[in-house]
């Protein structure tokens, strides 16, 4: 009674490999893909990390030479306003040039 059902259900099932063996290449050729661009999205975030690096270190130089900047700009300024407090001008002073 119910062989036309059985015969009719593996028939659909059959007629369904071909699509079913299409949709598993597609899928896996999705994978594929995913890895490929998971990979290259690894490296990429690799090298950014190492440029993050890179970039840290060129700032902590920039500013140790700022602070050495600053530093040698205020002992100049406290020399030069230290020689000008300690040996005022006189009026018969006059800049002699090795004579």
């Amino acid at each position: 009674m119910f062989k036309w059902i059985e015969d009719g259900t593996y028939e659909m099932v059959v007629d369904s490999w071909p699509k079913l063996s299409a949709m598993d290449s597609e899928i896996n050729a999705a994978k594929s893909e995913v890895a490929v661009e998971l990979e290259a999205l690894q490296v990429m975030v690799k090298e950014l990390k190492e440029e993050v690096m890179r970039s840290e270190r060129e700032n902590q130089k920039w500013k140790l030479m700022i602070k050495l900047c600053c530093f040698c700009l205020g002992f100049i300024i406290i020399v030069i306003v230290l020689g000008i407090l300690m040996f005022p001008k006189t009026k018969e002073q006059r800049l002699l040039l090795g004579y």
